[in-house]
């Protein structure tokens, strides 16, 4: 299957964009342009145990006033997003890791056609309806492609550490 968008619809948009094709289980979403050894199974599995309805995976940065903030509250859920703060508005060094898993149920309250970023809309959804959005805190190796040279770099370092060249 090969879907296209009209205009860019954002993540939540564009998993909604193939709504009708993905059934009722849990769905795994991976933004593009990560590169990671994530384990995929312990991810649903967490998911699974923590009846989420969506669960995003966060890792640790240094400096996160770069990326989307993802602040937890004393359970572990996600209580906000905070896109790109300044110093002065990081509360944590948590950000998101660019994988998901989504019960499809969550996008019944997102409109069609529109662009909506998956951090932004589907914790307020899932709230609506009562589920839960979670947050997966990875231990994996993840970089987002980013500029040609740091692609570049991070493409080598990665493969270095994970194959033996002969």
């Amino acid at each position: 299957m090969h879907v296209t968008e009209d205009e860019p619809l954002g993540t939540c948009g564009a998993i909604k964009n193939v709504a009708e094709f993905l059934g009722s289980e849990p769905v795994i979403v991976c933004n593009g342009d990560i590169l990671t050894d994530l384990d995929i199974g312990a991810l649903v599995s967490y998911h699974n145990e923590k009846s989420a309805s969506v669960t995003i995976t966060l890792t640790p940065v240094e400096d996160p006033t770069a990326y989307g903030l993802v602040p937890l509250d004393e359970n572990g859920h996600i209580k906000e997003f905070l896109e790109k703060p300044s110093w002065d508005q990081v509360v944590t060094n948590l950000i998101n890791a660019g994988t998901y898993v989504m019960d499809p149920a969550v996008l019944d309250d997102v409109p069609p056609a529109r662009t909506t970023r998956s951090s932004a809309s589907s914790s307020p959804t899932s709230s609506r309806r009562g589920g839960r959005c979670s947050a997966f805190p990875a231990t994996a190796t993840g970089w987002t492609w980013g500029h040609r040279r740091s692609t570049w770099r991070r493409t080598t370092t990665y493969c270095r550490a994970r194959y033996t060249w002969t």
